[in-house]
């Protein structure tokens, strides 16, 4: 619902990403991740430690930034 009403939200098109990449829904999750690049093109993971969404536990920050490499994103 989020990306129909806003498409270039970026914390929900990273969140999908990671999702679609963890669910092996790999073009849904190139397609965000590549929206994503468009507009912000020096997003990477390494860059990402102000931005992790709604994950406080270590773990879930670690299986949020799986997806995200799953999906492409650089480090």
């Amino acid at each position: 619902m989020t990306l129909r009403e806003w498409p270039d939200y970026q914390t929900a098109l990273r969140i999908a990403a990671a999702s679609y990449a963890l669910a092996g829904r790999l073009p849904e999750a190139r397609n965000a991740r590549e929206r994503l690049q468009e507009l912000d093109p020096k997003l990477r993971l390494s860059n990402l430690a102000d931005e992790l969404g709604p994950y406080a536990r270590p773990q879930d920050v670690a299986r949020y930034m799986d997806g995200l490499r799953v999906a492409g994103l650089r480090e």
